[in-house]
C-alpha cells in the first residue's frame, strides 16, 4: 500500500472530531493520579495485587492505525476481477475504508479494562442476546431449515465501538449489575466496576 495514500487515510479517521480529540500529554499521568485515588476508595474491596496491577506505573502512550477493509472496496473488488492476478495493482482505491486501532499495551487504562472485563464478562451469560462465538451461533441454528429460508446479515455501523456512547455503556453494565445476582464476586460492589 502507498505509504503517503495509507498516513492521509489514518489522518483522515483522527481528523472526525466526533469521535477523537486532541489531549495534551499531561493527560496519562492525571488518568493514573485518577485511577490511585479510585483505587484507594475501594481499597477494602480489592485485593492488593490487583491494586498493584490495576494502578500501571509503567504506562507508554498508546499507538492508532487502521486496518484497511479491503472485502468492502468496490474498486478492490472489480480491480481483482478485471487483474485476475495473485498481485492487484490499485495503489490509491477511493472507496477504501480503515477499521481504527487504538494499540495500548501498556497504556495508564490497559489493566483497569483489562480487570474489569474480567469482572463483567460473566455478565454476558445473563444477556439472552449474546453468542459467545461461531460455534455457539451454529448451535442456536435449527438442524432443518425451511428450504425457502435466507440468512441475512446486518452490518450497521462503520466503527462499533467508537460508537457505543460512553454513558450507554456505563447504564448497561448498571443493568446487568443490579438486575443479577451472586454473578460478581460480592466484594466488587457496584460502585468499583463502574467507577473503574
Amino acid at each position: 500500500m502507498d505509504r503517503e495514500y495509507y498516513r492521509d487515510k489514518i489522518l483522515n479517521l483522527l481528523q472526525d472530531e466526533m469521535f477523537y480529540e486532541v489531549t495534551d500529554k499531561k493527560m496519562d499521568k492525571q488518568t493514573s493520579t485518577m485511577i490511585k485515588k479510585l483505587l484507594n476508595k475501594h481499597k477494602t474491596e480489592l485485593y492488593r495485587e490487583e491494586m498493584d496491577y490495576i494502578s500501571n506505573s509503567k504506562f507508554s502512550e498508546s499507538y492508532f492505525y487502521g486496518l484497511p477493509k479491503i472485502h468492502k472496496s468496490e474498486e478492490i473488488s472489480n480491480a481483482v476481477s478485471e487483474q485476475n492476478s495473485k498481485n492487484i495493482v490499485l495503489l490509491r482505491p477511493n472507496d477504501l475504508k480503515f477499521r481504527p486501532i487504538v494499540g495500548g499495551p501498556n497504556s495508564v487504562t490497559q489493566n483497569s479494562s483489562h480487570f474489569i472485563h474480567i469482572v463483567i464478562k460473566p455478565l454476558c451469560r445473563e444477556v439472552p442476546s449474546f453468542i459467545r462465538d461461531d460455534l455457539e451461533f451454529l448451535n442456536h441454528l435449527p438442524t432443518t431449515v425451511n428450504p425457502n429460508s435466507e440468512l441475512i446479515t446486518f452490518d450497521i455501523v462503520s466503527s462499533l465501538y467508537t460508537n457505543i456512547p460512553h454513558d450507554l455503556g456505563i447504564t448497561a453494565v448498571k443493568y446487568w449489575l443490579e438486575n443479577t445476582e451472586n454473578v460478581i464476586e460480592n466484594r466488587l460492589t457496584k460502585n468499583v466496576s463502574l467507577h473503574l
